[in-house]
């Protein structure tokens, strides 16, 4: 990583004539003996742990907890990664969306480096809620159908319980 880190430096440097002061990264393993060379190589340089990967590590602490609105998220997620996976009913949600808002938005899933990604992935899908309710009432029974053997099935029934669930859909929108 120090190799790397100098690279960038002297890039940065002869390229874009930038007088290097500080530097910034994560507080992994290689990056650890990066951060104590280049402490050592430049002596006078301001060299810091990423403070948003330090709270993107507690935000992953917090959510592998149980709470009521970790668990509502994941069965949005289960659901959004059911129609990525399943060609024929994302394009029936595009078309119900087509329908119902004259225009299809893409449900995408959140990365888990970037912030806000569960927000804007559930904002996403919350936009969605009416043309996903509506689908699901006209074609649930189709849309199990094109999951796959029984067994697949039966998990594609669990999967779309909560679209008819006003519940659901409630501690969804308290996010």
């Amino acid at each position: 990583m120090f190799e790397v880190m100098m690279k960038s430096k002297a890039m940065m440097e002869d390229d874009y004539g930038i007088n290097v002061i500080g530097w910034c990264s994560d507080n992994g393993p290689d990056s650890k003996k990066g951060h104590r060379l280049m402490s050592e190589a430049f002596i006078w340089m301001i060299i810091l742990v990423c403070w948003a990967h330090q709270i993107n590590l507690v935000v992953g602490d917090l959510l592998g907890l149980k709470h009521e609105l970790i668990e509502v998220i994941e069965l949005a997620l289960d659901i959004i990664r059911w129609f990525n996976s399943h060609g024929k009913p994302l394009r029936w949600l595009q078309q119900e969306q087509i329908f119902t808002y004259n225009k299809a938005w893409t449900l995408f899933l959140p990365v888990l480096t970037q912030w806000l990604a569960h927000y804007h992935t559930i904002t996403r899908f919350r936009q969605m809620e009416e043309a996903v309710k509506c689908l699901y009432m006209k074609k649930r029974d189709a849309m199990i159908g094109k999951a796959g053997n029984a067994e697949k099935q039966e998990r594609a029934s669990k999967v779309f319980e909560p679209i008819g669930d006003p519940g659901f859909w409630k501690k969804l929108c308290q996010l």
